[in-house]
């Protein structure tokens, strides 16, 4: 594991705990302790031990053998698999096999939970250190730290036509694994120090797009001085500390999950509420303070009623200029507010044929948290605006036939893939934008046909890709995410 005494950490949003049941699978015991720097023959022992497994497992025969001698667990009934990481059983589905089929990808051969857990390796919103720009020299915010071995380029310098990752194209070999291959490309191929596209004045952000004025903020998209927040979308406007808002957010502060706001305070699961503060599940409400479970009320305190005078007097003797007071009301909304208020199972709105939580307009996906508008989905995790898509986290925004994938926005058609934006047609792609028809590559920009960084004309690239799928398939790489092993920060540095 790699650490480093120079970092700028940004760990929470104020008080306030996201407490919600979320799918955060448990940390895998087996990737806890990750190599961040090997040699070469220790990272084709790696990758040689992973591929045995996978034949194995994808072998009728071979795990017959495995179990016999106590390797894996019993063979299991039809439409059941033993995990190769964990060694649990997990179920497939037969619209699971629909799905695979569609894609003309192999079963997985890792349960649900572990395949997010690896997605989780691979994501670093918010550990932040300094570097130098490994091209023009500028002192740089990245996600990666200095003892990381690779190159790193500040924002403006990553999008510039100062370089190309072309330049760094090379033949496929097929005599060596391609994860093998795959990092060594990793290890040329420049990173963008922070991803933060088409943005103003938002150096601090990352996993952002179109913002204006944002500070420390991640997944931010269409706002405007909006600070220390999280999973804003459309039309968040000065605010700061808050969570979880795709309806518009304004002038409001430490609010978790709530939508259409206005000038509202510690609050969660507000709908379209102006002025309330230290409120719980409310809809519709205006002026309220303390409250819970309220629906288009206003001038209410602790769920009673008053005129517009007697609140305007009580809310002066909670004396909220106050810090000290502040602090006590705060512990009186979470020691009184919260533990009466009524819950819902699970927050599910306007959805139809749905499971998990913070589902909002969508059908026919299971095991998904928040989604809205997501459809034929499944074992999803911040998917706003997808379909037909499986297995894949922080992604949306129009992004459609998506499997194994972390990071993506305006995809059609993308697989085992991280931090895409605005693609199409990408597999085993890590970092690139605004291209079509990729196999294998790091860093491209605005790049057709090409396989490991390198041009094809469109018959060539075909025929390449599928012979490198069937090498794939041979040495049983095809058809599972990136390993942790490849994965460019440390497991402590990750959401893992």
């Amino acid at each position: 594991m790699e650490y480093s005494t120079k970092r700028e950490t940004f760990n929470g949003r104020g008080q306030q705990e996201k407490t919600r049941n979320n799918f955060r699978a448990p940390s895998v015991a087996k990737m806890a302790e990750i190599p961040r720097q090997m040699t070469g023959a220790e990272f084709r022992n790696m990758i040689s031990g992973m591929n045995a497994e996978t034949r194995q497992c994808q072998n009728p025969d071979a795990s017959a053998l495995m179990f016999q001698s106590g390797q894996v667990g019993a063979p299991t009934p039809k439409g059941r698999r033993s995990c190769q990481n964990c060694k649990s059983e997990f179920a497939i589905e037969p619209e699971d096999f629909d799905f695979y089929r569609k894609l003309d990808v192999p079963l997985p051969t890792w349960c649900p939970e572990c395949r997010q857990v690896r997605r989780y390796a691979w994501r670093n919103e918010r550990i932040l250190y300094r570097r130098p720009c490994d091209l023009c020299g500028k002192s740089a915010v990245t996600i990666y730290s200095p003892n990381k071995p690779y190159k790193v380029y500040c924002p403006p310098c990553w999008w510039s036509d100062k370089w190309t990752a072309q330049d760094y194209g090379r033949e496929f070999d097929f005599s060596r694994s391609f994860f093998e291959q795959f990092h060594e490309l990793q290890l040329q191929v420049p990173r963008i120090s922070l991803l933060t596209k088409n943005s103003v004045n938002s150096e601090y952000t990352n996993h952002c797009n179109n913002n204006k004025n944002c500070f420390r903020g991640y997944s931010l998209f269409e706002c405007e001085n909006v600070l220390y927040s999280n999973n804003i979308w459309q039309n968040g406007r000065d605010s700061m500390e808050c969570y979880h808002s795709d309806e518009g957010i304004e002038l409001s502060y430490e609010c978790v999950d709530c939508f259409g706001v206005y000038q509202c305070q510690y609050g969660m699961l507000l709908r379209n509420c102006t002025d309330c503060y230290y409120c719980l599940d409310c809809r519709g409400c205006s002026h309220c303070f303390l409250c819970w479970n309220l629906r288009n009320k206003q001038y209410c305190i602790r769920n009673r009623q008053y005129t517009k005078e007697e609140y305007a007097e009580k809310i002066q003797e909670f004396g909220l200029d106050s810090y000290a007071r502040r602090a006590e009301l705060y512990q009186q909304y979470r020691g009184e507010i919260l533990p009466q208020a009524l819950y819902r199972f699970a927050n599910i709105e306007r959805s139809v044929g749905v499971s998990g939580n913070m589902i909002f307009n969508s059908k026919n996906s299971h095991h998904v948290f928040d989604a809205d508008r997501t459809e034929d989905s499944k074992y999803a995790i911040i998917s706003p605006d997808v379909k037909d898509t499986m297995d894949a986290y922080h992604y949306g925004f129009a992004t459609e036939l998506v499997y194994e994938c972390h990071a993506l926005i305006h995809c059609y058609h993308v697989l085992f893939s991280h931090l895409c934006y605005d693609n199409s047609n990408l597999e085993y792609c890590d970092g690139c934008h605004n291209s079509q028809d990729l196999f294998g590559c790091v860093g491209v920009k605005q790049g057709q046909y090409c396989i490991f960084n390198k041009k094809y004309d469109e018959r060539s690239y075909r025929e390449l890709r599928d012979k490198i799928i069937a090498h794939m398939q041979q040495t049983g790489e095809y058809g599972e995410f990136f390993p942790v092993e490849l994965s460019p920060f440390g497991y402590n540095e990750t959401q893992g």
